[in-house]
């Protein structure tokens, strides 16, 4: 598999299933393959995090010397932070789910690159 690393708190903002109004910590995920739970009101809602996004995998310190991960200039540092960068498969087994969060987050980032092409 191939992966694309990408700032988890830029990518939130434009998923398609995050959901700021449903969890009292501000942070919902609606999709249904998500596992962390916040109970409000007696009903469980999905809780977005780096962790336990459906769509990815949390990036950990061993991945920065990974040949199958584009690190697309992130962690110039050497540094890999815990909960900051979400690993999303760009290989050939890649969701539609993947590949349109990151067409959103592509997009986002370009917002001010007008040779920005999709």
């Amino acid at each position: 598999m191939k992966f694309k690393a990408i700032l988890f708190d830029c990518f939130v903002s434009f998923c398609d299933y995050f959901n700021a109004e449903k969890v009292e910590s501000g942070f919902g995920c609606d999709h249904t393959k998500q596992k962390q739970k916040e109970n409000v009101d007696g009903v469980n809602f999905g809780k977005c995090s780096c962790c336990s996004c459906p769509l990815g995998i949390s990036a950990e310190q061993e991945d920065l010397d990974a040949t199958n991960i584009d690190w697309d200039g992130l962690c110039q540092d050497g540094e890999v932070y815990e909960s900051e960068y979400l690993l999303i498969n760009i290989g050939k087994e890649s969701t539609e789910e993947q590949k349109k969060a990151l067409k959103n987050y592509d997009r986002y980032l370009n917002r001010y690159n007008f040779d920005f092409k999709e």
